[in-house]
Parts: structure tokens; C-alpha cells; sequence
């Protein structure tokens, strides 16, 4: 799959292997994004696909974070996950990344950096070879009360199918795929809000990008033409099932191009 546009930020250019060479960094201005989340519980009433499920939030100031209290193997010594690397959004939407120490049953120390919106999360160091977290690690804001993303047991990073674009980037989403529980169907939706620093009325509403209806096995997201989401827009994914409640997954991804 190839991305129209020349050697500025508004696109890809070299023909179908331009994902791989983004991928591998041939680009200097562009890399690719790969978002995939799973709910394993979505229900009746429409939640975003991510492992926090309903408490996922969207914040609208930044905070200093921490690791909540988990399992007593994931702390600075012991032989699950050891630290934790996020990478989110500060204040003015840039970039930033921290790496927080596990403090097993007890919330660990806050972190020195405040975040707007954290993109993800994953185990950096742990106390076995090959090992990840043994218990869920959630991170939180650093008062607590707040949950802010979640990585469940084992998994050794974050599932969650929502992203902003950083400050003086673009993304342009090209595709995806979505799978559901057996025996169960779902609608999956995509939905994107503009403007993510304007935190008082009017806002920018969110807008709605795709919609896959009646999704009962692994199903592509195919998309007409690449669609490109500019700097500071949140871009997730969420689902709904007909009855009862299902297991479901989404993964979306593109190019995020530096325009500034």
C-alpha cells in the first residue's frame, strides 16, 4: 500500500513498500504507528477498546503519574516487572516519555513529568529472562483516584486503541482489522476530536470515521483513501455488542509524519 505525497510532511511517497520503509526508519521525518487494544469485556452500552475499559479518561489538564498498588512480584527488586516506560502528550501536546519504578502492593513514587494524554505504556526491565508484569500494572495520576492506562497481567504493554497526534506531527491512518469473541457480534466505531487543548466551551466535537456493523469474525478495516488527522486530535476506537458482553479487539495504523 503505497501513500500519496512527495518529500514533505504531507505524505509517502515509493511505492508499495513505503509502510516497511517508514517502519525501518528510511524515512527521517515519518515512522509508523501501530495501535492495537482489546476490551475483554465490552457490553451493551458503547466503551472504548482498551484494556481500562469505561475508566479510561481523556484528561483535560496535565498531571504528574504513578503506579498504582499491584501485585507484590512487580516492584524494584522482584522477579516480575521492575519499571515502566509511558509515552504520552505533556501539557502542550509534545512528546514526552518517563520511566516509573514498581513498588510492588504499594503505589510507587510520582514521576516528575506531567501528562495530557498517555499514547502507551510498557514493562522496560523485569526480574526474570523473558518475563514481563506478573500482576496488572495500572498507572494513575499521581494523587490517585484516577486511572490512566492499564497493562494487564503478563501482557508487558499497554492495550489500548486510542491516540493523539503529537504536537508538529500528522497521522494518517491507511487501515486495520478487528476480531470479536465467537458466537458474538459487535459494531466497532472510529472517532476522532480535534483540538485537544481547547478545554472549554464550545468544544471541539468528537466526529465519527468509521463504522463496521454486524462484525461476528475477523473482519479488515478497509478504508476507500488514506485519512490523515492533524496535530493534537484524539483518534479511538470503540465497540458494542448486540447482548451480553464479548471479548473484542481493534487495531488501526499508518504514518506519522513530523510537519514542523
Amino acid at each position: 500500500m503505497s501513500i500519496a505525497g512527495g518529500a514533505g510532511g504531507g505524505g509517502i511517497g515509493g511505492g508499495p513498500y513505503a509502510m516497511i520503509d517508514a517502519s525501518r526508519g528510511k524515512f527521517p521525518a515519518r515512522t509508523t504507528i501501530h495501535k492495537f487494544g482489546s476490551n475483554p469485556a465490552v457490553g451493551t452500552t458503547e466503551v472504548r477498546i482498551t484494556s481500562l475499559g469505561a475508566a479510561h479518561t481523556f484528561l483535560t489538564a496535565a498531571t504528574t503519574i504513578r503506579i498504582k498498588a499491584g501485585n507484590a512480584a512487580d516492584t524494584a527488586d522482584g522477579a516480575g516487572a521492575r519499571t515502566i516506560t509511558v509515552q504520552g502528550l505533556d501539557a502542550t501536546g509534545a512528546e514526552i516519555s518517563e520511566t516509573l519504578t514498581c513498588n510492588g502492593g504499594s503505589a510507587g513514587a510520582a514521576g516528575s513529568k506531567s501528562f495530557l494524554r498517555i499514547n502507551r505504556a510498557w514493562v522496560a526491565t523485569s526480574g526474570t529472562y523473558t518475563g514481563a508484569n506478573t500482576g496488572d500494572v495500572v498507572i494513575e495520576n499521581s494523587a490517585g483516584g484516577t486511572d490512566l492506562a492499564h497493562i494487564a497481567a503478563t501482557r508487558g504493554q499497554t492495550l489500548q486503541t486510542v491516540y493523539t497526534v503529537p504536537l508538529g506531527c500528522e497521522f494518517t491512518a491507511t487501515g486495520g482489522h478487528m476480531t470479536v469473541a465467537s458466537g458474538k457480534t459487535v459494531a466497532i466505531r472510529c472517532y476522532q476530536r480535534r483540538s485537544i487543548l481547547t478545554v472549554g466551551a464550545p468544544f471541539t466535537a468528537r466526529r465519527i470515521w468509521y463504522e463496521s456493523v454486524g462484525v461476528a469474525e475477523p473482519t479488515q478495516m478497509l478504508l476507500a483513501a488514506p485519512l490523515t488527522f492533524p496535530a493534537l486530535t484524539d483518534v479511538w476506537a470503540t465497540g458494542i455488542v448486540t447482548a451480553t458482553t464479548a471479548a473484542v479487539s481493534v487495531v488501526f495504523g499508518g504514518i506519522l509524519s513530523t510537519t514542523a
